[in-house]
Order: C-alpha cells, then structure tokens, then sequence
C-alpha cells in the first residue's frame, strides 16, 4: 500500500537495500543523504513466512495450477514492501494531532495496515478542497483506532518534509498514495513544537 519514505525528508525508499539481515535492511537515502535503518513489520514478516510455508506444503504436481499457490503467490505479491523504520532518532521539530478518515475502497483494512511510523505525503486544503500547501510529509507517530475506517493520532513533520508554515486546529488535508486520494483528515490542534 504506502511504499516506505525516507523519514528524514520523505522520498520514497527504493527496496535495492546495500546491507540486508533476516530483519533488518540499511542503508542512505539517494536524496538527503541520511542514513537509514529499517526492520520488517512483525504482522506483516509473520503473514508473509505463513505464505511461504504454504507454498512449500503443496503438491509439487501441477503446482502452478493449484488455487491456493496461486492465493499464496497473490498474497506474497501484497507485501512488496513490509518495512517500516527502527527508531525515532530523527523527531522531527514540529507535531500536531490528527484525525483520518481513510477511503476504504482504496484503503482495505487501513487500521491494520497503515501502522505507527508510517510517512505518508499530505496536501493542506481549504473548504473546496483547493490546495493551499505544497505537498508535506508527515510521519503517523502515534494511531489509535476511532473506527472502522477512522484513525487519530500524533503527525510527526519529518525534517526536510517541505513543511512551509505552521497550520493551525481545524485546517482540512488530504493524504495521497500513488497520486490518489486515499483519505481526508483534520489538524485537531495547532502545528507547534513537542515540549519534552
């Protein structure tokens, strides 16, 4: 669903990891430069070894033809990209909560899915839904579960995500994935700083 982003500045990660573990891959990003160290999301890392087990059970006769290799394979296909980063060195500057109502027809499943870290691209909106920022990343630093299809949390403003200006309670936004909107939120306090 969302390809994995830079949590420094939001590019997406091309998978071609230099140094790769069973769990872990490392690496820098091509556009900022900064180091970057991600893990496989347990839910997904377990599903997709569950796939592969499935695999390896089944006949070896007519093996292309079979249902479920063809589910298996299907399946497997899905988590093309099951990372998500290690830890939270780079906290960003700047926070806000945050609600989300994901589109389920693009999002399946969002509060399963779209997990804690997760950086995802945003576009500020006004009430007819006309852009009035650049597009933004913002990393989802905390989800709770409101709904079926609705999320609220903390968003994290990664480093060099092009955030232009501080947004305040109340303003619209859009949340993309591949160029689509796949789900509309609203700030619930003011962009500002964490106090630790």
């Amino acid at each position: 669903m969302f390809a994995p982003r830079c949590p420094w500045c939001g590019e997406i990660i091309p998978i071609n990891f230099k140094r790769r573990e069973l769990r872990f891959m490392t690496d820098f990003c091509s556009k900022c430069g900064h180091e970057i160290k991600l893990k496989k999301d347990s839910r997904q890392f377990w599903l997709n070894a569950l796939c592969n087990a499935s695999l390896v059970a089944l006949p070896a006769i007519k093996y292309e033809n079979t249902v479920s290799s063809h589910i298996g394979i299907r399946t497997i296909r899905s988590f093309d990209h099951p990372y998500v980063k290690v830890s939270k060195h780079y906290v960003p500057e700047k926070r806000a909560k945050y609600k989300i109502v994901w589109d389920q027809k693009k999002v399946k499943h969002p509060n399963f899915w779209i997990i804690e870290d997760t950086v995802i691209i945003l576009c500020f909106v006004d009430k007819n839904d006309i852009a009035i920022s650049p597009m933004i990343a913002a990393a989802l630093y905390t989800i709770e579960k409101v709904d079926k299809c609705t999320s609220k949390g903390i968003l994290s403003f990664v480093k060099y995500g092009l955030l232009d200006k501080d947004y305040a309670a109340g303003t619209n936004f859009l949340v993309y994935c591949e160029n689509k909107v796949v789900g509309r939120g609203v700030l619930e306090d003011d962009i500002h700083y964490p106090s630790f």
